[in-house]
């Protein structure tokens, strides 16, 4: 299990047409990517559903290109980001990228999306 969930768990009841989503838990993706530990921190009552969502829409791209990279190389989840960025500095070499230069775009692209987000 990740220390970070990866998704969150919502009681949704309705009141008329308005909707109200409660955090009642938390989800972790297990590396195998095909199952999932769930925690609860209460049980919702009064008919409500339960509704899972991905904590960060944003990074929804990189849940699953990290999945695909953890099952192709057996990696463990405490070292799949370092050991995949390790892995595309190798791939920027060969492909006469700059990894720098596109590491310092994706940073202005991470400050253009938050500052957006924090707009919200």
């Amino acid at each position: 299990m990740t220390t970070r969930p990866t998704h969150r768990v919502y009681a949704v009841t309705k009141n008329g047409e308005k909707e109200f989503w409660q955090p009642v838990g938390a989800m972790w993706a297990h590396g195998d990517g095909k199952s999932f530990s769930l925690r609860l921190d209460y049980l919702p009552l009064n008919d409500a559903k339960l509704s899972v969502r991905v904590t960060a829409n944003r990074a929804a791209s990189a849940d699953a290109a990290l999945l695909a990279y953890i099952r192709r190389t057996h990696c463990g989840c405490e070292d799949c980001l370092a050991d995949l960025l390790c892995d595309l500095m190798h791939w920027a070499d060969k492909c006469r990228f700059s990894f720098a230069e596109e590491l310092r775009r994706a940073n202005s692209n991470y400050a253009a999306e938050t500052a957006d987000k924090e707009a919200a």
